[in-house]
């Protein structure tokens, strides 16, 4: 068809590309998390969730969808998050996330986290 091709430079978006594989990469997470016990993962598997899921919820991410996809991860990972709930600071750093997504302007991000 005349006039409708597009070269791959052309229909690739780097920033949509991107946050698309965040979104799929944190939703992986979730599902891992949601199908295995918490006594499956070493502590550094862990931090590495909690940290992407958490990074996915800061107000610095900008895209609806990834926020989105970081804080229903959080809920099913929260089981394996007892030992970094026992740090205060760790503590204090993810519930103060939890706490931006829950005035987030996204209303389903808002619903989410609380």
């Amino acid at each position: 068809m005349a006039g409708t091709h597009c070269t791959f430079a052309e229909q690739y978006d780097p920033i949509r590309y991107t946050s698309f594989s965040e979104t799929i990469n944190i939703e992986t997470a979730r599902y891992v998390c949601e199908e295995i016990s918490p006594h499956d993962l070493e502590q550094e598997q862990v931090n590495t969730i909690l940290t992407a899921v958490v990074q996915g919820m800061t107000a610095a991410q900008e895209s609806p969808d990834v926020r989105l996809a970081a804080v229903r991860s959080l809920y099913n990972a929260l089981s394996f998050a007892e030992t970094n709930f026992e740090n205060e600071m760790e503590r204090n750093y993810i519930m103060k996330v939890v706490l931006w997504a829950a005035v987030s302007t996204e209303l389903q991000i808002r619903q989410s986290s609380i």
